[in-house]
């Protein structure tokens, strides 16, 4: 916007909002257009109402009014005051329009503040890091008044950032990361902050991406050399913030520091960041600066995890909310490897601590990797654990394969025990223990098989666990013919084993294997049938069929009440009730009064981890089954059923994979809260497993994000479904059916708004997101809908008609980009000629389009037949694809979308 036009719209705007409420001027201001347009307005508003005679004078008054304008700076409002200054948000005039921070020293002060000043303004004229504010420009006023401009920072301090979006642990880690690196360059180049503390790192967003900047050099020192004339700091002074200040420069001692003071305060940073408290707080015995001081000397750090314990329990629960978790969780999450490296970056003695930010971050990639930290005992156990957690995907399949293979034996154990608790005849005894020994033998024969073909010896590759399955399962009849005890237990193994995969098809074809085994046989175990029949009501329900029918669940109950008749409480007769009640035609409300009854008995009996395991998977079919069928008893039971569960089954796969299903049915009922409360704990028990990128992670993903987009965060919901369509773009065809359906997850969040008649309202916010990220970079990927195959039709003539109204009040720059959003609509519409000429008037009017945008052009040019224009495009962004850079893969996969239609 040229500038006459911009102090017309200034000036516009400026009436409009004087014309209103001031509660109703935020809506004139917020709708400018443009940041430095919104401030310049707030700035005259704020004058007008403190005594103003016209938009464009000032009443006389404070420093900022009568220095409204420094050489070619505007000064627009006060962003804070401290000791050794105030800083302005200002708007630079020329040689470019910004918005800037303008610091100025106060006139009059000592010639120690304006030596302080002189040193923070070459500290930041030495430093050249996306995380740290840059310096533009300094100078003095007329009257004498020093100031520089920098970069300014619209940002967030990195604790109130993370808690309102309510980042996890892990998220956080990573912010942090980010820090000590731009950390880590001011000690490259010889400057230490000495007063690092939350309100000094802020964090911005650019193009969705968080990125922390580290502010407020006032008290920084030279490491070498000499950033200004003097040292200001004199001896016995403290310069910092007490409660982030390392030992060494609370000291009255006036011990010379060094890079290690910031690591101290980085760490107080981070166990903040990570627990909410402070490792030492102004309080209690340590009320007062000297009592702080002394504990700051002599008192350890307490270990973080053990720290969150002692909370009252409605702060614990805050905290562990601020970080989508648990308390329980949070405090194991924070055991072990975090406390050792909070610990050792809080060290009292400098020379244990951390000796570089690098290293402080490297020990906390290394946690986020499950490899050993630094800062941990390397004992034997911790190093097994890390190898294991690290090589989680490798090592699983075995375990997964043996742990599935072994349920039968282990459910047959159970059952000889009871047998003989029960005093039941020797004859009987002998012969369920045969059964085992079977089971034992089959399961060893058939592991030694797996690991002969798993283990290549030279070769390149070992094949995974999916590709052994594959290979070994067509023998299993084969090895086992005349031995259906034996080849039930292994196809029910296998069966669990393509489960852990994802591959809910397979796993499904392997347990009815085992099912018509085990229920053709006269020796029916059943525990064994009970468990494979749940199994195989789940392996249906995640391939997307309905669970266990009615005649199915009656049998579950039948064969669970069997399994547990000498189970140390009486839950048989009330699963033989339950299940005559399940064939029962008419009202549901006794079978949910049983169930309630059922769950209180074992919820009194905590210990009993293998009765409530069983007891859970039945009363979780029955629960989906209600709900599935529109009862409305479905949700409290299962809300009730996830209650008694976490008791014995917390940190266990099973209990992730019970909560994963929770998830997706609040989801399905509209409890968004609820939805995405549990799939957050499934993403953090995953973490904790070392699962990542495990198919049930790509589901809890996918339920998080539609439950906060649904559920009154549709921002960072959209944010969160963006990344994970844009990490599945490229997802093979072998992928398993979760990776596929988390795949489509714009497309299924588009056909759930036109459900709820709110697409057209989420759709003009989202594009108004998108537009002000446009504006700053132009190259960014076209806007979700219109990159999104498989919208449904309501949605995406919803998205057209938004971006063709927002075509009419958009910058002219962004007009461009709007019709190339316009008619990547059209083509998924498909109307072909419209498409092609909105398309090709986007691409000859951008300077660069974008890939995305070419490969669309290439696609309406060969939807009406002109091959040859299409083709053209083909060859331009396959010369564009051969780079190894972003853009390049940019280009790889638009052609890989544009060969598959070419193909159709």
């Amino acid at each position: 916007m040229a500038e006459p036009e911009r102090e017309r719209r200034l000036r516009e705007l400026f009436d409009r909002a004087l014309s209103l409420a001031p509660e109703q001027r935020e809506q004139v201001i917020a709708g400018a257009g443009d940041n430095v347009l919104a401030e310049r307005l707030r700035a005259l508003l704020a004058q007008d109402a403190g005594g103003t005679v016209g938009p464009l004078q000032h009443a006389p008054g404070s420093r900022m009014q009568v220095l409204r304008r420094i050489g070619r700076y505007e000064l627009l409002r006060e962003l804070g005051t401290g000791g050794m200054g105030t800083v302005v948000l200002a708007r630079q005039v020329e040689p470019v329009e910004r918005l800037v921070a303008l610091k100025m020293v106060h006139g009059g002060d000592s010639a120690e503040v304006e030596q302080r000043f002189a040193i923070e303004r070459q500290a930041l004229a030495v430093m050249n890091h996306p995380g740290i504010a840059h310096i533009f420009d300094g100078g003095t006023t007329d009257d004498g008044v020093s100031y520089f401009a920098m970069e300014y920072v619209p940002g967030k301090p990195i604790t109130d950032y993370c808690d309102r979006r309510r980042l996890d642990v892990r998220a956080r880690i990573q912010l942090f990361v980010q820090v000590c690196d731009a950390v880590q360059h001011a000690h490259q180049k010889a400057v230490l902050h000495r007063d690092l503390k939350p309100g000094n790192v802020l964090v911005t967003e650019t193009g969705g991406r968080a990125q922390p900047k580290v502010i407020d050099f006032g008290v920084a020192r030279a490491l070498a050399g000499r950033l200004g004339a003097q040292q200001p700091t004199s001896g016995g002074v403290m310069v910092g913030t007490l409660t982030y200040m390392s030992p060494e420069q609370a000291d009255p001692g006036g011990q010379d520091i060094d890079t290690r003071a910031d690591i101290y305060s980085l760490g107080v940073m981070l166990y903040e960041l990570l627990t909410g408290e402070l490792p030492l707080t102004l309080d209690g015995e340590r009320k007062g600066v000297l009592g702080f001081q002394r504990a700051l000397l002599e008192t350890p750090a307490p270990r973080a995890s053990a720290l969150l314990r002692t909370l009252p329990i409605d702060r614990q629960q805050q905290r562990a909310r601020d970080r989508s978790t648990t308390p329980a969780m949070l405090q194991h999450e924070l055991a072990d490897d975090l406390d050792w490296i909070l610990l050792r970056a809080l060290e009292k003695d400098r020379n244990r601590r951390y000796a570089s930010a690098t290293e402080l971050a490297a020990d906390l990639q290394r946690h986020l990797r499950n490899e050993p930290v630094t800062a941990g005992p390397p004992t034997t156990r911790y190093l097994v654990t890390k190898f294991v957690r690290r090589h989680r995907l490798a090592v699983l399949g075995t375990v997964v394969l043996v742990l599935g293979l072994a349920a039968g034996a282990v459910v047959a154990t159970q059952g000889m025990l009871a047998a003989r608790a029960a005093r039941d005849s020797e004859a009987q005894a002998r012969r369920q223990q045969a059964r085992q020994l079977l089971r034992e033998r089959a399961v060893g024969d058939f592991f030694e098989f797996v690991l002969f073909f798993g283990d290549p010896g030279t070769d390149a590759r070992p094949p995974s666990l999916r590709e052994v399955l594959d290979r070994l399962t067509p023998t299993i009849d084969q090895r086992f013919r005349d031995q259906p005890i034996e080849a039930a237990a292994v196809h029910a193994g296998v069966g669990r084993a393509y489960l852990a995969t994802g591959d809910t098809a397979k796993a499904a074809q392997r347990l009815e294997a085992a099912w018509a085994l085990l229920s053709a046989n006269d020796v029916l175990d059943p525990g064994e049938a009970c468990l494979v029949l749940a199994d195989l009501a789940r392996a249906r329900r995640l391939a997307g069929g309905p669970s266990a029918d009615r005649a199915d669940l009656a049998r579950m109950l039948e064969l669970g009440a069997a399994a547990l008749v000498h189970a140390p409480v009486a839950v048989a007769p009330q699963l033989r009730q339950l299940a005559a009640l399940v064939l029962a035609p008419g009202d549901a409300d006794e079978l949910e009064t049983r169930c309630g009854e059922l769950l209180d008995l074992v919820a009194g009996r905590p210990r009993d981890a293998e009765t409530t395991r069983i007891v859970g998977r039945l009363l979780g079919a029955v629960a989906l089954r209600l709900a599935e069928e529109g009862r409305s008893g479905g949700p409290r039971f299962l809300e009730r059923l996830e209650q008694v569960t976490r008791q014995t089954l917390d940190d266990d796969v099973d209990f992730l994979q019970l909560l994963g299903r929770f998830a997706d049915f609040q989801l399905g009922i509209g409890r968004f809260d609820d939805a995405r409360r549990c799939s957050s704990e499934v993403l953090d028990g995953l973490q904790r497993l070392g699962l990542r990128g495990h198919w049930l992670q790509l589901r809890a993903e996918r339920v998080h994000g539609l439950a906060l987009a649904l559920g009154g965060e549709p921002a960072v919901g959209e944010t969160e479904l963006v990344a994970l369509q844009r990490r599945l773009w490229d997802l093979p065809q072998g992928a398993n059916q979760q990776a596929h359906a988390a795949a489509k997850t714009l497309a299924e969040l588009g056909a759930r708004l036109a459900e709820r008649g709110q697409v057209e309202s989420f759709l003009t916010a989202s594009l108004q997101r998108w537009l002000k990220v446009a504006e700053l970079e132009p190259r960014n990927p076209p806007w979700w809908p219109a990159g999104v195959d498989g919208m449904p039709r309501a949605a995406s003539d919803a998205a057209l008609a938004v971006v063709r109204q927002a075509g009419g009040t958009a910058p002219a720059g962004l007009q461009p980009l709007l019709r190339g959003i316009e008619g990547s609509l059209l083509l998924r519409l498909d109307r072909g000629q419209e498409a092609v000429a909105t398309l090709t008037a986007a691409l000859t009017a951008l300077p660069s389009p974008s890939p995305e945008l070419r490969a669309d052009v290439a696609l309406a040019q060969r939807r009406v037949g002109n091959d040859a224009a299409a083709d053209a495009i083909v060859l331009d962004l396959q010369a564009a694809a051969r780079g190894e850079d972003a853009l390049a893969e940019r280009c790889r996969r638009c052609l890989q979308r544009a060969g598959v239609a070419a193909g159709r």
